[in-house]
C-alpha cells in the first residue's frame, strides 16, 4: 500500500510539474505536454514580405527562463522596419519549452 501511495504521488507531482515549462501562448491548438507547431499571431497591410527575423526565448520548469521572444527583438534581428505578419514557433518538451516569434516583412 505505500509504494502504490509513493507512486501516485510521483505521478502527480510530475503531472503538476510538467505545465511548468509549457508556453505563455496557448493558441490555436491550446497547451501540451508534448507540443512542436507554428501559430499565427497577427497581419498587417503591408503584403510585401522580402525579410525574416526570429527571437526565441527558453524555459526550463519556470526555474531559468531566458531569452527574448519580443517583436522589436526579431525586427532588429532581420532588419525589418514594415511588419507583414508575425508568427510564432512554440515547442514544449515535457521539461523545456522554447518560444519564438517569426517576423516577416521588409
Amino acid at each position: 500500500m505505500k509504494s502504490l501511495l509513493t507512486y501516485a504521488s510521483f505521478a502527480v507531482v510530475g503531472f503538476v510539474l510538467s505545465g511548468c515549462a509549457t508556453s505563455w501562448n496557448s493558441g490555436p491548438n491550446g497547451y501540451a505536454l508534448f507540443k512542436n507547431d507554428k501559430e499565427p499571431a497577427f497581419v498587417t497591410e503591408n503584403n510585401k514580405a522580402t525579410k525574416t527575423g526570429r527571437a526565441c526565448a527558453e524555459n526550463f520548469l519556470s526555474i531559468v527562463a531566458t531569452g527574448d521572444a519580443s517583436i522589436e527583438a526579431a525586427k532588429n534581428e532581420g532588419k525589418i522596419t514594415k511588419v507583414s505578419y508575425v508568427d510564432y514557433e512554440v515547442s514544449n518538451y515535457f521539461v523545456y519549452g522554447k518560444v519564438c516569434t517569426v517576423v516577416k516583412g521588409e
